[in-house]
């Protein structure tokens, strides 16, 4: 059965990244993080770092080109601007030409409303000199859907979300990175290991940087909508692929964490509902 869905198209940008020069790509993320960064610390009412429980696990990824891994190439980093003008950095990942999955707290909340603006850059990293790579440049997102369920009730049995790209330059730029949705069942899920993606704010200036988790972990509880694990998790890692280790099959969606090492970051399965409705959906 399809899952109802909400969200809306976003304005028809006056400019297109995907014609800008790699400095500019490089300037305008910067000036994001640099503002970003600056209502961070400005915010009270979230905590601007996660907890890492035990020995910090990550890994970056550096000098990401279009002859690297697919989950490399495939998992996106987001500038989100919501109505209300605030920002927000999040993770997505291709599943086709013009589709990018993240979770739906990066498109919609209660407070802030939709997003208004989101750029999405596949393969964003810094080199191994440091300097910040845009290796296939990013695009304006063109259309955006959440569920019905998010949307109304912000539970988490529904956090997540669909980008769609108005064209499929970004996604042949990328190499055609696509990642499999994988509606697992709880059997498949026990004793495998699992490895997540994303931009956790980890870097120094700017933050915003590729890892991955280099210890895959077991899936620490298994719920019908939710399963939880002990990958370390902070703000950026939003929407990020859970995929089993050394393969493309996304499990879940990275939605939310705890300040408690005892209790697992929680991620968004993808059922066989939202594997169909993700897939189904079309935008002209």
């Amino acid at each position: 059965m399809l899952i109802n869905l909400s969200g809306k198209r976003l304005p028809v940008q006056t400019q297109d990244p995907l014609s800008w020069s790699e400095d500019e790509h490089i300037k305008d993320f910067k000036n994001f993080i640099s503002s970003y960064t600056e209502q961070e610390k400005n915010t009270t009412n979230e905590p601007t770092e996660r907890l890492i429980c035990g020995d910090d696990d990550r890994e970056e990824l550096h000098d990401v080109n279009v002859n690297s891994s697919l989950l490399s190439r495939a998992t996106c980093h987001l500038a989100i601007t919501f109505d209300d003008g605030t920002l927000a950095a999040g993770t997505g990942f291709f599943i086709a030409p013009r589709k990018v999955v993240t979770a739906g707290h990066c498109l919609y909340d209660k407070e802030k409303g939709y997003a208004k603006q989101i750029i999405v850059r596949p393969g964003l990293n810094r080199r191994s000199n440091g300097d910040i790579d845009p290796p296939f440049l990013g695009d304006f997102a063109a259309d955006i859907r959440v569920p019905e369920d998010w949307e109304k009730h912000n539970n988490y049995n529904h956090d997540w979300g669909l980008i769609t790209l108005a064209k499929e330059d970004l996604y042949d730029r990328a190499g055609k990175p696509s990642l499999q949705l994988w509606a697992a069942t709880d059997d498949e899920i026990r004793d495998k290991l699992f490895t997540l993606w994303g931009y956790p704010n980890k870097c120094d200036f700017p933050n915003q940087c590729l890892f991955f988790s280099k210890k895959p972990e077991q899936i620490k509880e298994i719920t019908p909508y939710i399963v939880y694990s002990i990958h370390d998790v902070t703000h950026g890692n939003s929407g990020g692929p859970l995929v089993l280790n050394e393969d493309i099959k996304v499990l879940a969606i990275c939605s939310h964490t705890y300040n408690d090492c005892n209790d697992g970051s929680g991620f968004t399965r993808i059922t066989n509902n939202v594997k169909s409705t993700i897939e189904n959906y079309n935008w002209p």
